[in-house]
């Protein structure tokens, strides 16, 4: 089994994407909780423990520890296991205590698979190599344009771009761990900012619903023909018919 390692100070970096149309500047950061790593080498149980409540699962370190590393304060796996001494890895720490599935892969994650992973929610684990030697885990948990969000353990909240985050002069992202499981709507904030908010934004790039105040133009309302504003409808036979078509509905 492929496994990655992860030395001393690591930092876990979900990232949890936002939500970015074509034309929007509308973001979503997911409501991924600050945690503060409880020992030196415990960046990946503050990181795993951020995960789990942000799902709905409240741990411990000590108790995420206790499965990790038999409660050694020792350096883990980002996945995978290993013995003498006992590591269990982000991954199987997820997986564990929850039924959160996560996916592992070697070097960064595009930005446009971040944003494809904020968009549905859910957190992305990076880890950093030291340029010097050892390893280092970060929480990203939103993408704006170029800009991340990182939750670490270490030393509090961050913000950065993207490029940084990929290569910052004493660190190369070597490792990836998606979180692949949908995250209760709770945790999800809307274009208007409420956490579990049902505003939306419409093929304008105008948050509109929910709390807003706002109704969607039917200006902005996208027809079958792809067109805004448009006429066009689907017929009883499936076909787009009528608006800018040149097609006539069929006859049933």
């Amino acid at each position: 089994m492929k496994y990655i390692l992860f030395t001393q100070k690591c930092l876990l970096a979900v990232l949890i994407f936002f939500q970015l149309g074509t034309v929007s500047v509308f973001a979503t950061i997911l409501n991924v909780p600050q945690k503060t790593q409880e020992k030196t080498e415990w960046c990946w149980a503050g990181c795993s423990q951020a995960i789990l409540e942000y799902y709905g699962i409240e741990k411990t370190q000590t108790e995420i520890a206790e499965y990790g590393t038999e409660s050694a304060n020792i350096w883990n796996y980002l996945w995978g296991t290993g013995s003498n001494p006992t590591r269990k890895g982000v991954k199987e720490i997820l997986s564990h205590f929850s039924t959160i599935y996560s996916s592992g892969s070697e070097g960064a994650l595009s930005q446009s698979v971040v944003q494809t992973q904020m968009n549905a929610g859910r957190p992305v684990v990076v880890n950093w190599e030291w340029n010097s030697g050892g390893g280092h885990f970060v929480v990203a948990r939103g993408l704006e344009g170029d800009t991340m969000y990182l939750m670490d353990p270490l030393n509090g909240p961050t913000i950065d771009s993207y490029d940084w985050v990929v290569s910052g002069g004493t660190h190369t992202w070597a490792w990836s761990l998606k979180v692949m499981s949908n995250p209760p709507e709770s945790v999800v904030q809307d274009c208007n900012g409420e956490w579990g908010g049902t505003a939306y934004e419409d093929d304008c790039g105008e948050c509109v619903g929910g709390n807003t105040g706002k109704t969607e133009n039917t200006t902005c309302i996208q027809d079958c023909n792809g067109d805004l504003g448009g006429t066009a409808v689907t017929d009883d036979c499936g076909i787009c018919v009528g608006g800018n078509t040149g097609q006539t509905a069929c006859v049933q």
